[in-house]
């Protein structure tokens, strides 16, 4: 397909502003793709509608549609789980950047996909994990504090060694680990004391290019958008939503 984005339809990016949402939307304006932004309100449940749940059946942002790809079925190709939709925008319209080619750079290749992985499986989640114990629940545990806290510096410490040697953290090229990585990162100054940001040198300077990217300061506008809303206590509704559905 031509990756000339003069002759694309918008992507459909289902959305709020998380971490996990600004992976996707930094990288789409990275790439300069054109897309549209359908907003669903996790406080009020719209993850769980009949209409969403048709999307993604797990109930989890982002979610892309690419009405530029028609798949086998004759629909839009849909794709869920940020990791999953970085892969999938950088092989159809990274023009070969952001994620080695798998067959002439393997060792580059699986780099990439090592960081990306580690991101999806520890840093989010941990991070996730933490901010949760920290600021939503209503019972300070401490022990589960204490024990995300942990496991998050040790994951910091090992991205920061990794950026002494190397600019980008799987290598001096930008790739799709940087665009999942990145998001949760640039937060770190939020988890004080728990995480002290100058005990990480190299990735507060790498946190601090990044930030420099055009493409984040169009997240850091769509941002803007949702400063007071999402701000607010959670109400026993919303957390009911959030925390207490288990179907």
């Amino acid at each position: 397909m031509s990756n000339n984005i003069t002759n694309l339809k918008n992507i459909k990016l289902y959305s709020t502003n998380s971490p996990n949402v600004a992976k996707v939307y930094i990288f789409l304006s990275h790439l300069q793709l054109p897309f549209e932004v359908i907003p669903i309100s996790f406080r009020k449940g719209e993850q769980y509608s009949d209409e969403f749940i048709a999307i993604n059946p797990n109930s989890k942002i982002p979610v892309i549609i690419d009405t530029n790809r028609i798949g086998e079925d004759g629909k839009p190709v849909k794709v869920w789980e940020s990791g999953n939709i970085l892969i999938y925008l950088a092989k159809n319209y990274g023009k070969g950047l952001y994620l080695p080619n798998e067959e002439t750079n393997p060792t580059s290749h699986y780099e990439v996909l090592n960081f990306l992985f580690l991101q999806m499986a520890s840093v989010g989640p941990t991070l996730g994990q933490l901010y949760h114990y920290t600021f939503y629940a209503q019972e300070k545990v401490e022990y589960a504090i204490n024990r995300h806290a942990t496991e998050a510096r040790r994951l910091l410490s090992v991205l920061n060694r990794q950026l002494s040697t190397r600019s980008f953290v799987a290598g001096d090229e930008l790739s799709v680990a940087d665009f999942a990585i990145f998001p949760w990162t640039r937060l770190i100054q939020y988890f004080a004391p728990h995480i002290v940001a100058s005990d990480y040198p190299f990735l507060v300077e790498y946190n601090q290019r990044l930030e420099q990217f055009e493409s984040t300061k169009a997240f850091k506008l769509y941002d803007e958008s949702f400063k007071g809303s999402n701000q607010k206590p959670l109400n026993d509704d919303e957390r009911k939503v959030l925390f207490g559905r288990d179907h």
